[in-house]
């Protein structure tokens, strides 16, 4: 269960990354591939990232290409 509410840039940014995933057999997409996707800027995209990372959402590792993965339990949902 998510403790922290998404606002909607963020949401969108989180579904999206799951989505892709799911779509591409456990592929993460790039920042870039994020931000044509979600209609926003790699800054914004990064910003986004870094707090799903923070609250647990997502596991991340900067700088390092398509290294996004989805914690187990909130890949179950």
């Amino acid at each position: 269960m998510r403790k922290i509410e998404l606002s909607p840039d963020t949401e969108r940014v989180y579904v999206f990354v799951v989505g892709y995933i799911r779509g591409h057999q456990g592929l993460p997409p790039t920042q870039q591939e994020i931000a044509a996707a979600c209609y926003m800027s790699r800054s914004s995209v990064q910003k986004h990232l870094t707090f799903l990372h923070a609250s647990g959402h997502i596991e991340w590792t900067p700088g390092a290409k398509r290294a996004i993965w989805i914690p187990v339990e909130e890949s179950e949902d």
